[in-house]
């Protein structure tokens, strides 16, 4: 993903408090921000019913752009 001139964070409601209207933009990332994602489903049928899947993602924020901070992040789940 990538975005130019992208509020740290990724969303609007982050940023300093302004009255009536619940935050700011607050501080952006000048130029091009990319992000890079993995994304892996993988599902196994454990009975005729009954299913597990499980969710690996890694994320490269280079730029902090999504989660505030550059970094890599991580993330298992299963249901």
């Amino acid at each position: 993903m990538w975005e130019r001139n992208a509020a740290v964070g990724g969303t609007p409601s982050i940023g300093p408090f302004q009255f009536n209207t619940g935050g700011g933009l607050g501080p952006t990332i000048p130029g091009l921000s990319s992000t890079y994602v993995f994304l892996n489903y993988t599902m196994l049928q454990l009975s005729d019913k009954d299913f597990l899947t499980v969710r690996n993602e890694w994320m490269n924020d280079e730029n902090g752009t999504r989660y505030g901070f550059k970094g890599n992040y991580t993330a298992i789940r299963s249901a």
